[in-house]
């Protein structure tokens, strides 16, 4: 009976002594230390958009839906983080011989975006935080697409019986900024 208390009372000691020593040993992680570079956060968010689309397009009948609440997620998160983030993007998507073409405009402004595609030129307006759509009647299998808002104008060869997503990404942080382009 002894030889069991004893037992007993160095296994409480031991177990006291490593919970008191432990943070010292290995201090919890604080907030400060998971990294929240701008790059590192740009690089996630650049390569999240193309798995978003395909997400998207495999569990959801309404796509466009899916990519706006995703834009809204990274914006509202990128908030929290102090961080100034913008896109406009394109998702372009067949329709029999027809091509759908929606302009998410998540820019944190409403603008005016002209599409150009092979020569058959439409203007849309885009509210911030909306997306709209257009559809382009039959164009050519392979055709130039000429995206242009405010001083900014984009050339793309895309193909009409293949889904595409093309994004203008901006992120700013205390006077730096990143800009990149997302195509999937």
């Amino acid at each position: 009976m002894k030889g069991q208390f004893f037992l007993l009372t160095v296994f409480i000691l031991i177990a006291a002594f490593y919970i008191g020593i432990s943070p010292r040993i290995s201090p919890p992680i604080a907030v400060d230390q998971i990294p929240e570079s701008l790059d590192f956060i740009f690089d996630n968010v650049l390569n999240e958009y193309p798995r978003a689309v395909n997400l998207a397009m495999n569990t959801s009948k309404n796509t466009v839906n899916v990519l706006k609440n995703f834009s809204n997620f990274v914006k509202n998160s990128t908030d929290e983080m102090g961080l100034n983030f913008s896109i406009i993007w394109l998702f372009v998507k067949n329709e029999s011989e027809n091509v759908n073409i929606t302009v998410g405009n998540f820019l944190g402004y409403d603008t005016n975006v002209t599409l150009n595609v092979s020569g058959n030129v439409k203007h849309i307006y885009v509210q911030s935080g909306v997306a709209n759509s257009t559809l382009f009647v039959s164009p050519p299998s392979k055709f130039q697409l000429v995206l242009s808002f405010n001083t900014t104008e984009k050339n793309l060869l895309l193909e009409k019986h293949k889904v595409s997503f093309y994004g203008l990404m901006k992120m700013e942080k205390e006077g730096n900024s990143i800009n990149g382009e997302i195509k999937a």
